[in-house]
């Protein structure tokens, strides 16, 4: 029985090495900038709960892009500081930004988020993201619009919306009770 295991193991290690060579090899980006633009996509991707899938296809110069996912940009204002959001470009974020400008009374909820009930639900795709990153911009069911101020880690499914770029003054800025939240379109989002 180990000689059998022994030389399926042998022969599927000579299939896959004879696989790995040739014209099916994905090409390594060729100089440091390269790599280090690969790392620091793949690092801000995961610190978001995403995947940051290398496409198939390699450019014309031999170097593996990461695929950019198509993002829509929206200015989210609290009390005197306005930031920019990307939100993912689907169904949900296409609807929500046609309801836009809105003016949300935003309440506290656990000392991490603001939520605002919408009088009418959005499309769902929700998942359990797991950790949820100051910044975050979600939907809890299918008209609870929240915006994290707080990392942590939940156990509860949303639908991902987008996320705040440079939130760091957030926590500060929205307090620790109900605020007023205004998201407008960015120009190019309209």
């Amino acid at each position: 029985m180990n000689n059998i295991l022994a030389g399926a193991c042998l022969a599927a290690s000579l299939i896959l090495t004879a696989c790995g060579t040739g014209k099916g090899t994905v090409i390594q980006p060729e100089t440091a900038a390269d790599r280090e633009v690969t790392v620091i996509a793949t690092a801000e991707a995961e610190s978001r709960g995403e995947t940051a899938d290398v496409i198939p296809d390699i450019q014309e110069n031999g170097v593996a892009i990461k695929e950019e996912e198509t993002m829509l940009k929206v200015n989210v204002s609290v009390r005197d500081r306005t930031f920019t959001a990307k939100l993912y470009d689907n169904a949900t974020t296409r609807e929500l930004i046609g309801r836009m400008p809105m003016e949300l009374d935003m309440s506290e909820l656990h000392g991490n988020e603001k939520y605002f009930y919408l009088p009418e639900g959005l499309p769902t795709d929700s998942e359990n993201p797991g950790s949820i990153h100051t910044g975050d911009l979600m939907l809890y069911g299918s008209d609870c619009l929240v915006l994290f101020y707080e990392d942590f880690q939940s156990s509860f499914s949303y639908t991902r919306l987008g996320y705040l770029e440079n939130p760091e003054e957030l926590p500060e800025i929205v307090g620790s009770g109900n605020v007023t939240v205004t998201f407008e379109p960015a120009d190019e989002a309209r």
